[in-house]
C-alpha cells in the first residue's frame, strides 16, 4: 500500500515539474535525447534537473559567486592558495590603469565565461568595458534554469593570473567532478587562457574515450606527479556537498582555487562515447545525501522528500 503511494506522489510530482517546468524539460529532451524522470532521478542528468526544481541549498549561491566561494573554499581548505584579487568594483571604467599593466585576469562574480585576460599589459580598453558592461546586465542562468545565480549581486574583480613561470601561459587547469566523496571524473586543461588543449579523465586518471566538449584540442593523459595532493585538495573543498566541481589551477606542484560549479555545463554532462564514465558519476552521486532529502521540508514537499527516500532506498 504504501508503495502504491510513493509511486502516486512521484508521478503527481513529475507532472507538476513538466508543467511547471515545461521550457527546462524540453531543453533536456533537446541537449540529452531521452525523456527525464526528474521527480524518481535515476540517470546522472535527470538528477541535475532534480536538483534545479528541489535543491535548493543555501551553500549553493555562494559556492556560485566567484569570491564569495573563496571564503567556503578557506572554510574547508583552510591551507588552499587562491588567486590575489587586486581590485573590486561595478565598473571597468573604474579600474585604475596599473592594475591592468601585468598578467591579469577581469571577471565577473556572478556566472560562468564572464573573463578578460590580459597578457603583459596589452589589451584594448574600450573592448575590455564593453564586454563587463555586458556582462554586468545580464542575469546568468535563466535558459538552463541555474537558480542558485538569480540573486547574485553582479560585481566585476580583477585577480592575478596564476602562472607557471613569469611571461609562459601554459598554466594547467584541473576541474575535479566530486560526487558524495568519491573523484568520478577530471577534465585537465593546458594552457587555459590562450590555445587550450584539454583531457577527460575518469576518476583514477585513465583516459576516456570521450572528447572534451569546451571547444578545446584533445590532450593525452597528463603526467602529474602530486596527483594525492589534488586529489585531497578536491575532496575537502568539496565535503558537505553531495555533488560539486571544483576548479584547481595547478602551479608547477602549488594548488590554487578557482572555483565552484554547481551545475556542469548548465547542468549536464554528455559522454556519447564512455558509458562507462557516466554511469560511475551516476552511481556515486546519492542525492539521498542532498540538502533537500537531509533537510526537514514543509507541505506537499515533507510528502514527496518522504516518498522519494523511500523508493530510492529500495
Amino acid at each position: 500500500m504504501r508503495a502504491i503511494h510513493d509511486h502516486i506522489v512521484l508521478n503527481l510530482a513529475n507532472l507538476w515539474i513538466y508543467l511547471r517546468y515545461f521550457r527546462v524539460v524540453w531543453l533536456h529532451v533537446r541537449l540529452t535525447g531521452s525523456l527525464p524522470n526528474p521527480a524518481f532521478p535515476r540517470d546522472l542528468n535527470d538528477k541535475f534537473l532534480w536538483r534545479k526544481v528541489f535543491d535548493r541549498n543555501p551553500e549553493f549561491v555562494p559556492a556560485s559567486d566567484k569570491l564569495e566561494s573563496r571564503a567556503l573554499a578557506r572554510k574547508r581548505c583552510p591551507d588552499i592558495q587562491l588567486p590575489k584579487t587586486l581590485w573590486v568594483g561595478a565598473d571597468a571604467a573604474d579600474i585604475p590603469p596599473e592594475v591592468l599593466n601585468g598578467d591579469v585576469v577581469v571577471k565577473a562574480t556572478h556566472g560562468s565565461g564572464y573573463f578578460f585576460p590580459i597578457f603583459a599589459g596589452k589589451y584594448d580598453r574600450e573592448d575590455l568595458e564593453n564586454r563587463a558592461k555586458t556582462w554586468m546586465r545580464r542575469t546568468y542562468g535563466k535558459r538552463h534554469f541555474e537558480w542558485s545565480y538569480f540573486g547574485l549581486e553582479p560585481k566585476l574583480y580583477v585577480e592575478e593570473m596564476v602562472l607557471d613561470k613569469p611571461g609562459e601561459y601554459g598554466t594547467a587547469e584541473a576541474k575535479m567532478y566530486v560526487y558524495c566523496g568519491q573523484i568520478q571524473m577530471i577534465l585537465v586543461i593546458y594552457d587555459r587562457l590562450q590555445k587550450s588543449s584539454a583531457a577527460i579523465l575518469r576518476g583514477d586518471w585513465s583516459a576516456s574515450s570521450d572528447s572534451n566538449s569546451i571547444g578545446a584540442e584533445d590532450a593525452p593523459a597528463p603526467s602529474i606527479d602530486n596527483r594525492a595532493e589534488i586529489e585531497q585538495a578536491a575532496l575537502r573543498l568539496c565535503a558537505g556537498f553531495d555533488h560539486v566541481r571544483c576548479d584547481l589551477y595547478l602551479k608547477g606542484n602549488e594548488i590554487y582555487f578557482g572555483e565552484y560549479t554547481v551545475y556542469n555545463q548548465g547542468g549536464y554532462i554528455i559522454l556519447p562515447t564512455d558509458r562507462m564514465l557516466h554511469e560511475a558519476q551516476n552511481k556515486a552521486w546519492d542525492i539521498r545525501q542532498s540538502w533537500f532529502l537531509t533537510t526537514p521540508q514543509h507541505g506537499w514537499l515533507k510528502w514527496y522528500a518522504a516518498s522519494l527516500t523511500r523508493q530510492l532506498s529500495n
